[in-house]
């Protein structure tokens, strides 16, 4: 799920406050839902800062607003950006100052492997490769993929990546006890045709 996120900061002297307002939209709750500022787009976390809350759930519809306090030396000059994610939120980076310019690195997909054919109830692994686009920083893209089987979610694999960094998610244990065509598929890439055959 993704949440609507806006921000600002002022400088209060040899200290920065950062107002950060986050709201659910989805039909579900967000857990672990976590803040972070950068130092500069895709940099490094800010250390220390200290937030009024964080990993915080939030229900359904439900706005929760936050501030984090933090020395601006700490930026070393560089715009402040922030950083949104969380167990089952997609993450999300956006300037800091309004308008909140979203600046989020792409995930790019390669290399699906799946059988063309298995027996029924015979386990089989499927695999695909995930990359952040991202050229530069320091800064980790966390996130989940799905595998779908049938358009119904059957486990997923969590992931950090750093900028360029590639990594392949593997489920290992796939099962599927029904004979006939089936499409098997992990997050947006297209969905491959595995062919279940009856048991010898």
């Amino acid at each position: 799920m993704e949440l609507n996120v806006s921000s600002e900061y002022a400088n209060n002297g040899a200290n920065s406050i950062a107002r950060v307002r986050l709201q659910n939209p989805a039909g579900a709750v967000a857990f672990l839902t976590h803040a972070a500022l950068l130092e500069g787009v895709h940099g490094r976390e800010v250390l220390p800062v200290y937030w009024s809350a964080n990993y915080v759930c939030l229900l359904p519809g439900e706005t929760v607003e936050l501030t984090g306090t933090y020395e601006s030396k700490l930026l070393g000059g560089r715009e402040p950006y922030l950083q949104i994610d969380g167990w089952n939120v997609h993450p999300k980076e956006v300037t800091l100052a309004p308008p909140n310019r979203a600046v989020t690195p792409k995930l790019a997909y390669s290399n699906f492997v799946a059988p063309k054919k298995v027996e029924a109830g015979r386990e089989f692994q499927v695999s695909l490769t995930v990359k952040n686009t991202a050229t530069s920083g320091q800064s980790l893209l966390k996130d989940e993929e799905f595998l779908y089987v049938e358009g119904e979610r059957s486990g997923y694999r969590r992931f950090a990546l750093a900028p360029g960094e590639s990594k392949r998610l593997l489920w290992p244990y796939v099962r599927i006890a029904q004979p006939g065509s089936h499409a098997v598929a992990i997050g947006p890439y297209p969905a491959a045709t595995v062919i279940v055959t009856q048991d010898p």
